[in-house]
């Protein structure tokens, strides 16, 4: 007799076979999202290396492609020079009254600013009530050097030129290169002191007769020069004060009424000089006065040694 029911065997293989049927389609999504997580990683890895390979042509300065609209990207070669804007213009401390009776000197520091011992100068100088004039070097007007100036111009003095590099002597350079050493001093006097400089010294009082006449500022030479800068070596206390002493004899062997007195602010030797020279010279009637207010009206195109 014939079997009337299905087959053990035959439901076994159909459910055997739909099992693998799933396996099938799921190994096929598996696979699937495999390729997209390797796909997205591939091009993560390829922006990476884009990313970086235009980070290194601006590191090294290269510019965009010619005739686009974007900017070009350049790193600068050098750094700018250093002089900071001031945040603010001083007041000059009103100059008293001098005294036509008694005799008047005008102290003059050439090659300043310098960092701590410009203050230092004009502090004894206050214990005076006098003031002096600055020859100054424009390159070196910076930081605390600038601020010796602004201190100097807020306390009544008077900042001058004396030029830009200190490496130019203006009886054999051309008319530009003294023009420039000018005018981009004036200029850092005028940014951190407010002053319009009216006088300037040439390095080593070096200036032909035609410069002088062309020049737009009063020519400042000297008549009692202290030589300090021969005396600026410093060892143990013994040369220390003698080459101080040699300063002083410098002076005080010539100075009279109305000299410019030629000294410098960047050696110690010249400070301690400057303080002895001071109290001498006040005990003995002296006033101390810019080199403007010694000669009244300096003029430009004029060279002036003394009043």
């Amino acid at each position: 007799m014939a079997a009337t029911g299905g087959t053990p065997g035959r439901g076994k293989k159909r459910r055997k076979k739909k099992q693998d049927r799933v396996q099938i389609v799921l190994k096929g999504l598996m696979g699937l999202v495999a390729a997209a997580l390797i796909i997205s990683l591939f091009a993560v890895l390829v922006q990476s290396v884009n990313k970086g390979r235009k980070f290194e042509e601006i590191k090294k300065g290269e510019h965009s492609v010619p005739g686009n609209n974007n900017e070009s990207l350049v790193t600068p070669t050098e750094p700018p020079s250093p002089t900071p804007t001031p945040t603010e213009i001083p007041s000059p401390t009103p100059v008293p009254p001098q005294d036509p009776n008694k005799k008047r000197v005008a102290f003059s520091f050439d090659d300043g600013p310098h960092f701590e011992l410009t203050k230092k100068f004009v502090d004894e100088l206050n214990k005076y009530n006098g003031h002096a004039t600055w020859f100054v070097v424009g390159n070196r007007v910076f930081d605390a050097a600038a601020e010796g100036i602004r201190y100097a111009a807020e306390n009544g003095n008077e900042i001058a030129i004396h030029g830009w590099t200190h490496e130019n002597y203006y009886d054999v350079s051309s008319p530009d290169v003294v023009k420039s050493e000018l005018s981009k001093t004036a200029e850092v006097i005028k940014q951190y002191t407010g002053q319009t400089p009216r006088l300037m010294r040439p390095y080593g009082g070096r200036m032909t007769k035609e410069g002088i006449a062309a020049c737009p500022y009063a020519v400042i030479l000297w008549s009692c020069d202290s030589e300090d800068w021969r005396n600026k070596k410093r060892g143990d206390d013994a040369l220390n004060q003698a080459n101080i002493q040699k300063t002083i004899d410098n002076v005080m062997r010539t100075v009279k009424d109305g000299d410019i007195i030629l000294m410098h602010e960047i050696y110690e030797n010249s400070y301690q000089a400057f303080c002895v020279l001071a109290k001498t010279l006040h005990d003995q009637g002296y006033e101390f006065v810019t080199v403007t207010e010694l000669l009244g009206d300096p003029q430009p195109g004029h060279r002036y040694v003394n009043r």
